[in-house]
């Protein structure tokens, strides 16, 4: 139950290169979302222009782990009763062709069904 798009957009000077993940049925420890890289892109200090939504907020802080290669590399954290995460990436990650992105939910899903993830990345 969970669908990835990549939407590459021109711009010469910034190379925007955005990953959107979903899911529609989260399970605790489960993957939310999984891309394998085709190409270069790197992930932005803190996640920088990212987004994060559920329509279930929790009802206690809930954290998902942001991977890669099957090792935590940032977090997305929401607040009980919030509709919004807030990302934490210590440092710009980059990533090649081969590589794997994935999303992993906590083992408590504190009443969390779903998750949209926009990732800001730059290639």
């Amino acid at each position: 139950h969970f669908s990835v798009e990549v939407v590459e957009m021109a711009d010469a000077t910034r190379r925007p290169y955005d990953i959107d993940l979903f899911n529609q049925a989260l399970v605790a420890n489960g993957v939310v979302g999984q891309k394998l890289a085709n190409r270069a892109f790197s992930l932005p200090v803190a996640l920088a222009g990212s987004a994060a939504y559920t329509a279930s907020a929790p009802s206690a802080q809930t954290v998902f782990s942001v991977q890669k290669n099957n090792v935590e590399i940032g977090t997305i954290s929401f607040a009980g009763s919030a509709s919004t995460g807030t990302f934490a990436l210590a440092s710009a990650t980059s990533f090649v062709a081969g590589d794997r992105l994935r999303v992993v939910a906590p083992a408590a899903l504190n009443g969390m069904t779903s998750l949209t993830v926009a990732l800001a990345a730059r290639i």
